[in-house]
């Protein structure tokens, strides 16, 4: 199993860490800075959730002052 500082010398994305997630149980984490990958998509996906309503909200509010 490659450890976080193996990786990063070799200059992977990725490593197997040996211990599981906490939350899914996966194994496979970011070099970088050591998060789960699966939970680090996850986050990701709920924070464009997010920004996208807030999005659409902010053009609905502008399409409404536009037809005064």
């Amino acid at each position: 199993m490659t450890t976080r500082l193996d990786a990063a010398k070799e200059g992977k994305l990725y490593f197997n860490s040996r211990n599981p997630c906490k939350r899914d149980g996966t194994l496979l984490r970011y070099t970088t800075n050591g998060s789960c990958v699966a939970c680090a998509k996850k986050n990701s996906a709920d924070k464009q959730a997010v920004f996208r309503e807030l999005l659409k909200a902010g053009r609905d509010t502008q399409s409404e002052g536009e037809g005064r």
